[in-house]
């Protein structure tokens, strides 16, 4: 009995030594969390530098080399017709000829004498150079001419002018605001008068007056008689 008794604890014993052992459950792993991907900032985009104009000591624009033989002061109001005309056709043709090639250097003077929108115009020019674009806007203005002190210059259309050309619009409605211009267009003004400007547009050819814009084939003619008489440079 005492060895059925053992053999019966044995067979347990080897009976429980042959059931496998279960594997052990595996701890599952935690993805640390991700990082979600920002987009870097895009560049700030750097400023368009501003080229300002040429400009005489007493601050009018000017074209052409400085020490040209020929200096040609042009007196004019934006609301000219005349003045307007004069830069539609004549002007282009004289500036290639001329002013291109060195041989004559061409100062714009404002002479505001037919109204407040001639002002108003002339500070909007003048606003529009201290972002370098006078002679665009000079020429956009001369290109639009509809009629004297009849709103076609007031200081809303000037504005828009100044954002169909690209400029700043901010800084130049700023600047209208500002009327920065005023007294110096007022100086230009009296400067013509004691020169003995009367009308626009007006023009000094080395210092003699001249009344009026002449066909481009006189005033070819008037220029080339004075580059005639000034010394080689």
């Amino acid at each position: 009995m005492r060895w059925a008794g053992t053999a019966t604890v044995l067979a347990f014993v080897l009976a429980a030594c042959s059931t496998p052992l279960a594997a052990p459950v595996p701890t599952p792993t935690v993805a640390p969390p991700s990082t979600p991907t920002v987009a870097p900032p895009p560049p700030t985009p750097t400023p368009k530098p501003i080229v300002l104009e040429p400009r005489t000591p007493t601050g009018e624009f000017f074209k052409g080399r400085p020490t040209a033989p020929v200096t040609m002061d042009m007196f004019g109001d934006f609301q000219c017709p005349a003045c307007g005309e004069f830069a539609r056709t004549i002007e282009p043709m004289f500036m290639q000829r001329y002013v291109d090639t060195g041989k004559v250097a061409f100062v714009w003077h404002d002479y505001t004498w037919i109204g407040d929108e001639s002002v108003t115009a002339a500070q909007a020019a003048r606003c529009a150079g201290r972002q370098g674009q006078f002679w665009a806007y000079h020429d956009y203005l001369y290109g639009h001419q509809r009629g004297e002190n009849a709103g076609q210059f007031s200081r809303a259309n000037l504005e828009a002018f100044a954002g169909v050309l690209g400029l700043d619009t901010t800084a130049f409605n700023l600047c209208m605001e500002l009327e920065p211009d005023v007294s110096a267009i007022r100086e230009s003004l009296n400067r013509g008068l004691a020169r003995g400007v009367e009308v626009t547009p007006s023009f000094l050819i080395n210092g003699d007056l001249k009344i009026g814009a002449p066909p481009i084939n006189r005033l070819a003619a008037l220029v080339d008689a004075y580059l005639a008489r000034s010394p080689a440079p």
